[in-house]
């Protein structure tokens, strides 16, 4: 079998494209961990990288309905997405 590596740009490509299961899960419970009360989602860089702001607002919101966390809201502004654990506000 032929095989031909892939740069980093195709490879971001990819997997911006593709589906991953639980990540926004995994996400949120590190978030909720680090016991911060905001943060912006790196949408540049790591499991999110080239995806769009409402793709990522919408995993998220999910996640947060699924995992009953009523504390925790997800806000998108433009190309941005962040999280916010309102009871640390």
């Amino acid at each position: 079998m032929a095989t031909h590596a892939l740069d980093a740009d195709a490879l971001r490509e990819l997997l911006a494209s593709s589906r991953q299961r639980g990540v926004y899960k995994v996400e949120l419970e590190n978030f909720l961990s680090s016991e911060t009360a905001g943060a912006e989602v790196d949408l540049t860089d790591g499991v999110f990288a080239g995806k769009a702001a409402a793709t990522v607002k919408q995993g998220f919101t999910t996640a947060i309905d699924k995992g009953n966390h009523e504390n925790v809201r997800v806000i998108s502004q433009g190309e941005r997405v962040f999280l916010v654990n309102t009871s640390l506000v």
